[in-house]
């Protein structure tokens, strides 16, 4: 089996736990969400929301390799840690399963699938996952055992646009599931900024790496554009801390943009050292 398609069978079964896992509770209407929730799903739902996860594979075809130091710590993290950083977490957990995924290692994936589609849903207050719809072992089974077969390939597809559709519609309607979709998205992307850069910094650069370089300007410039939705509306805005993540964002997005991805090792520590500071506390092991 090809790697990248067996990272998207994880990723759609690990997506599912998660997005079904979210209650959908009926909510006075607000115009101001729903409009948030429209932007939101058109930069990061969808068929762009697949394609940011299918491009993880990049940092396999430039030739990185998997380094799981670089990943969020499995053990001692979650525990002392708040519910707005759970639901960042959630994200850059997600960002490692994919992570680890794309280069095979089945044993990492399985450790952090645990913390992902059990361990913090449970502190978060979700519906049990047990409880939660998900693929069929046996059909996922039979789609990992040929994941080139068109039927498969279209059965995944299905299957991860119908969750990713599922969570906006409630996104629109509850705010507090627009909260997580909003901050998991952001650990995805900051850790996904994180990793790669620490990679390219080992690896010393090259021109190898400007075609990942881009990618994480269009994942960055997709997500400011979807936190901007939000700042019409001041409880919104406060709620995905729109201000305080432009900061981190934009700086990011600049230095990227720039240098149309051909970034230098000083590009590149610069980076760093606006992303670190904002994921050092969330991988902190808890005293």
């Amino acid at each position: 089996m090809k790697r990248g398609k067996w990272a998207m069978v994880i990723l759609t079964a690990v997506l599912a736990l998660i997005l079904t896992a979210a209650p959908l509770v009926a909510a006075p209407a607000n115009p101001a969400l729903e409009k948030a929730a429209k932007q939101a799903i058109k930069l990061l739902g969808g068929k762009e929301g697949l394609a940011m996860m299918q491009n993880v594979a990049l940092l396999k075809k430039v030739g990185l390799s998997y380094q799981p130091g670089l990943t969020v710590p499995v053990d001692g993290i979650i525990d002392c840690k708040s519910k707005e950083d759970l639901r960042v977490l959630l994200g850059m957990y997600l960002f490692d399963t994919n992570y680890a995924a794309v280069f095979g290692k089945k044993k990492e994936v399985l450790q952090i699938r645990a913390i992902v589609a059990k361990q913090i849903p449970d502190k978060l207050g979700l519906q049990s996952l047990s409880k939660a719809k998900q693929i069929p072992p046996e059909k996922l089974k039979k789609i990992a055992q040929e994941p080139d077969k068109k039927a498969n390939r279209e059965a995944l597809l299905k299957n991860w646009m119908a969750e990713i559709d599922k969570m906006f519609k409630a996104a629109a309607k509850d705010p507090k599931v627009m909260d997580m979709l909003i901050d998991a998205t952001y650990g995805l992307t900051i850790e996904g900024v994180y990793v790669s850069c620490k990679l390219a910094q080992s690896a010393g650069g090259g021109d190898a790496m400007v075609a990942l370089f881009n990618y994480n300007t269009a994942r960055l410039t997709s997500l400011a554009k979807a936190l901007d939705a939000f700042a019409g509306d001041k409880e919104l805005a406060a709620m995905v801390e729109l201000g305080k993540r432009q900061k981190v964002i934009g700086p990011v997005i600049d230095i990227y943009k720039a240098k149309k991805g051909k970034l230098d090792q000083g590009d590149v520590a610069k980076i760093l050292a606006i992303v670190e500071p904002v994921r050092s506390p969330l991988v902190k092991k808890c005293p």
